[in-house]
């Protein structure tokens, strides 16, 4: 009687078990660190051409598939890049926790709160898919979006944060994955921030933000391998399997 009772006290116990999902998250993070960065380099090869906003609307209204694209891969990236910045200071943590947790912050800042500025590329589309007549005055309600304080303090931010996140979670991930992947992701903000701010949208300019978007997905893949080889012990604390609430 009392073995039959033992064996029903484990059955039940077994069936309680929590299912240690390390292995799954491991596979999600290194997903999500790819496709961040993938999504990232290949829509600049879908950004418009132009400076001016009437411009970049007649550019659009020529091809409009092409700023679809461009959009949709930015909007994959926007919301795959906090995952991706948190992921790798997961795997930055085990050596430097405090300068994982401070960049993982910092990212996570800059991401949330440059969110706004992709509201300006659906607004792109949509000017440019209005009738001729009624372009100039998309132009001028776009110019008039990007003027207000608010779009201006997301832009700023986004611009500062990211080149300070970038900085500071390439060197929070120096001895957890090679030299050329943690140069990678601190050097990819920076060549950004001088493409910004120096060089011109096209020409040189445009090459040098291909480059830079191009290393920051190089860092991410090293990242995203590093995480696979990283053990389940490594990457987080098993689950408790006591008795569920």
């Amino acid at each position: 009687m009392s073995t039959l009772v033992s064996q029903t006290a484990e059955a039940a116990a077994s069936s309680r078990r929590i299912r240690d999902v390390r292995g799954f998250e491991r596979v999600v993070a290194a997903a999500v660190l790819v496709v961040s960065g993938t999504c990232l380099t290949a829509s600049r090869f879908l950004t418009p051409d132009g400076y001016q906003t009437r411009e970049i609307l007649d550019a659009i209204a020529a091809n409009p598939d092409r700023q679809f694209g461009y959009a949709l891969l930015t909007y994959l990236a926007g919301i795959t890049m906090v995952p991706a910045f948190l992921a790798a200071a997961r795997l930055a943590r085990a050596q430097r926790p405090v300068l994982a947790m401070i960049a993982a912050g910092i990212n996570l800042v800059t991401y949330l709160g440059g969110a706004m500025l992709a509201v300006v590329e659906v607004l792109y589309l949509a000017g440019a898919q209005l009738p001729a007549e009624q372009q100039g005055a998309a132009a001028s309600l776009i110019d008039k979006f990007w003027s207000t304080g608010v779009v201006g303090f997301s832009g700023l931010l986004f611009t500062v944060g990211s080149l300070i996140g970038g900085v500071l979670m390439g060197l929070a991930l120096r001895g957890r994955i090679p030299l050329l992947g943690w140069l990678a992701v601190a050097a990819s903000q920076p060549l950004l921030f001088v493409q910004w701010a120096v060089l011109p949208a096209n020409g040189t300019g445009l090459g040098l933000d291909v480059a830079a978007r191009a290393v920051l997905a190089l860092g991410f893949a090293c990242c995203a391998y590093a995480v696979l080889r990283t053990s389940n012990d490594e990457w987080d604390v098993a689950p408790h399997q006591g008795r569920r609430n």
